[in-house]
This record gives structure tokens, sequence and C-alpha cells, in this order.
């Protein structure tokens, strides 16, 4: 079982991270990810105690949530650069706009870094948010609320980084609304599940209670599913990526001589997918960004080359949008031009250089290229 295991590690005063003044009030709470690729809450103290001072850059949260642990690198009471992104003119959460002559705004509007404590889920190396990870923020979400109760209102007091500003952060909650609803879900301890009562099945059925499964899982590339048990190839729904699946397994149906699991997604449509260990996996644990959940049958993906997870809308320019063929406004060469209102798939989202905004990963005419975060509005498949 997950544990809070919270503990508390100030970095030292700086400027570039820890300026030390003191928030006007909690209001929110805005969740991050850290999308560094393996490093720990541990390993975000040495970043933001020392490395952010030597490069002279305005960024910090108040806590890490890791596998492990929960570090305070920031008192609960004071601000720090979380979610501005230079400026305020992403803003899209008036309830957090606030003025402060100790933290000057570019347009005058406010800042929401007055009124936020900042929290950043740490990311495993395939670049996932592990599922004590996002048990433990559930965790401390609700410490949270039971030292500041304004917080109780889970869903209006918890929001995204790209609520209030519209980044890409946290990128697999974005991507998968779904994921961003179940921790909220998690952190609500006034949800209260049932227990489970079988029903009565047929003899061909193996009952499995539900309150002991989760997560169906497929394991390898290409695994079909279908839309009545069967193993005809007529009655294929779709086909799931390695490490996608289906959020609730009913039942266990038997299908000529072999085992399927009965299962649902998250809009409540029911599929049929095998029940062998061999290709699937049964999983007790909340949903991670490595198996959402498939809203409506999937394309074959192919064999070779980035998958994409759904497409950009060009905007925020006046005609078109470079193509770059790296993560670096500075020092990257141009593939092209997409214009404005023109789509493109994507396969995710870095951090790059030179843009606050971040990238968008894109395919361009068959290649990677990357759009900067700004000029690209979002669209799940």
């Amino acid at each position: 079982m997950v544990k809070l295991n919270y503990k508390v590690k100030h970095i030292r005063k700086n400027k570039y991270s820890r300026p030390g003044y003191k928030l006007l009030r909690v209001q929110a709470v805005t969740e991050h990810w850290t999308a560094n690729y393996g490093a720990t809450a541990e390993n975000h103290f040495v970043y933001f105690d020392e490395t952010i001072i030597k490069i002279e850059r305005y960024a910090g949260a108040h806590i890490f949530v890791d596998r492990f642990q929960a570090l305070e690198l920031i008192p609960l009471d004071e601000g720090t650069f979380g979610a501005n992104d230079g400026g305020t003119a992403g803003l899209k959460l008036a309830s957090l706009r606030a003025t402060d002559p100790r933290y000057p705004t570019i347009d005058g509007q406010g800042n929401a870094n007055l009124l936020c404590i900042h929290v950043e889920m740490c990311v495993e190396e395939d670049g996932t948010i592990h599922p004590d990870t996002l048990a433990r923020t559930a965790l401390v979400n609700q410490y949270l609320q039971k030292k500041f109760p304004q917080l109780k209102d889970t869903e209006n007091r918890f929001v995204r980084h790209f609520d209030v500003t519209g980044k890409n952060c946290p990128a697999p909650m974005v991507s998968n609304p779904g994921l961003w609803k179940e921790l909220l879900r998690m952190t609500d301890a006034k949800v209260v599940v049932p227990p489970f009562k079988p029903a009565a099945v047929d003899p061909k059925e193996e009952s499995t209670p539900t309150h002991k499964m989760n997560w169906v899982r497929s394991k390898v590339e290409d695994l079909r599913y279908y839309s009545k048990p069967s193993w005809d190839d007529k009655h294929v729904a779709g086909r799931l990526p390695k490490g996608y699946g289906f959020p609730q397994a009913v039942r266990k149906v038997r299908v000529d001589d072999a085992w399927q699991y009965e299962v649902k997604n998250s809009k409540g449509e029911t599929y049929y997918v095998t029940a062998s260990s061999k290709y699937v996996t049964v999983e007790h644990t909340p949903a991670t960004s490595t198996a959402q959940k498939p809203d409506r049958p999937k394309p074959t993906p192919k064999p070779k080359g980035p998958k994409t997870i759904g497409r950009i809308k060009i905007v925020g320019v006046k005609k078109a949008a470079i193509v770059q063929d790296r993560a670096d406004r500075k020092t990257s060469k141009d593939l092209g031009t997409a214009g404005k209102g023109s789509y493109l798939d994507v396969t995710g989202s870095v951090r790059g250089k030179n843009s606050a905004s971040g990238y968008w990963e894109v395919i361009y005419k068959g290649k990677r290229g990357f759009v900067t975060g700004d000029y690209g509005k979002y669209e799940a498949y």
C-alpha cells in the first residue's frame, strides 16, 4: 500500500527558485509533471537548490512526488515561479489572477503564482507517471486539504498547469483527461465505491469480482479486441498498442477452447479481449499515462516510426507556423511551414530550449519536426 511518506527539505532562499515572498493566500493547487525522465524528488532538490542558480533560470515548485516519497522543497506559505510561463498573456483562469508589487507582471493583469501551491509529479525513464507516484500525489492532495480547508472542493481547487496557462503540463493528463479525473477521484476521499455483488452467470462464464480487477493492458503490439465473444476476424473492433488497455474487466467468458475478458472502456462500451497471460496483464492499480483508454477503435499502428497521440491545430500566428528540425528556435533549421488553421499529427511534447511554452513534436511530410507550443492547440484522437 502506498503511504504519504512526506518529508520537508527546503532549498535555500534564492531569487530564481525560492524568492521568499509570502503567498497572498492559498486559493488552489496547480499540478505539474517534471518532464525530466528518470529524475527523483531528491534529484530535483539538487536542481532547484544548486543548478538553477548557476544557470540563472526562474522556475520552482513546492512539493515533488516520486514513487517512494513526497519532498517539500519550499515552505507552503511562500511563492515560487510555477505557473505563468513568462507572463500572464496565456492566463486562462481569471480566478487565479493576483497582483502584488513584490511580483511584477508583464501586462498588469495578475499572476497565478501568488495564489497557488505547486505539486510536481516525477516521471519514470520511459516517460510514464508510475502508479505509486499517482497514488502518492493523491495523498499529498489530501494532506493539503487537511492543512488548508479552503481546498476541500477538489474539482474546483485542484487544476492542471494546462488549465492555468494552456501549457502542455502535465502532458499525460492533457492527452488523457481521464487520467486527470482519476487523480481527482483518488483525491476526493468522500467517494466510496460500494462492494461488488456478483450476478448470476451463464455456465460458460467464470465470475470475476470487479473490485479485485482494474486495468487489462496489452503486453504486445497490435493486440486485437472484439465487439462480441468471438475469435472471428469479422468481429475485430480494433487493435491495442503495447501498454494500452481497458480500465475495467467485468468477467471472464469461455470462447471455444479459450478465455476472454469482457471489458469496458472509459465510456462504458463493452469489448472482449484475450485473457491469456501471454498477451495481457491485469493490474489492480490506477491508470497511468502508458495505458490510456481507447475510447474508439484505433487504427493499426505502423511497425516502425513514432506513434501519434493526437493532432494540433495551428493557432496564434498570422499566416503560418514554422516547423523546425529540433526543439530549439535558435539553433534549428526550418523544415517548412504549416498554415494557420491546418493540422499536424503529434507524437508528444518536449521542453526543448529557448521557448517558454515548449514544443510540440509533430510528423511533417513524413519526418519528425517541432512546432513552438504556443502555436498549436492540442486535440486527442
